[in-house]
């Protein structure tokens, strides 16, 4: 199994986005917090790599539940492709990458990639965004090319 692991904001938003108010309660709320543009370049890697599952690593990851995320990535054109989101590490050893790193260990996970605008220490297995702009083009190329078979 071949895993993006997505952060949303500055992932799939960013500092140009309107933020809602209310989004957490507000099914229509998340979904306005996701900005198209963003969205668009993730489905053309999700089209690219058709095999390709969505692990949430966000911190958003609980405030839906997987069937509703589901639901709401299919209006940006990304059909059933998130299968589950990583759980909090309690063992203090670390934040996101060691949850990621975790999710890799226990599940049958081939190639993976984590997408997110905070520093992690995943090696070539990351690809780091900026609040500025969320997803770019060459950020999606990059993550396009990361799960080519050579």
């Amino acid at each position: 199994m071949n895993v993006i692991f997505l952060d949303i904001d500055g992932v799939l938003n960013s500092d140009r986005t309107p933020m809602p108010t209310g989004f957490v309660e507000k099914y229509d709320g998340a979904m306005e917090a996701i900005d198209e543009e963003n969205a668009k370049h993730l489905k053309r890697v999700m089209d690219k790599h058709p095999r390709l599952k969505i692990v949430l690593s966000t911190s958003w990851r609980d405030i839906l539940e997987l069937d509703v995320w589901n639901e709401l990535f299919e209006r940006f054109g990304i059909k059933n492709r998130i299968i589950g989101k990583t759980h909090y590490v309690s063992n203090g050893d670390g934040g996101r990458d060691q949850e990621i790193l975790d999710f890799v260990r226990k599940n049958q996970v081939d190639r993976w990639l984590a997408i997110d605008d905070m520093t992690l220490e995943l090696g070539m297995n990351f690809i780091r965004t900026s609040m500025l702009h969320g997803l770019t083009k060459d950020e999606a190329d990059r993550a396009i090319n990361h799960f080519k078979v050579h």
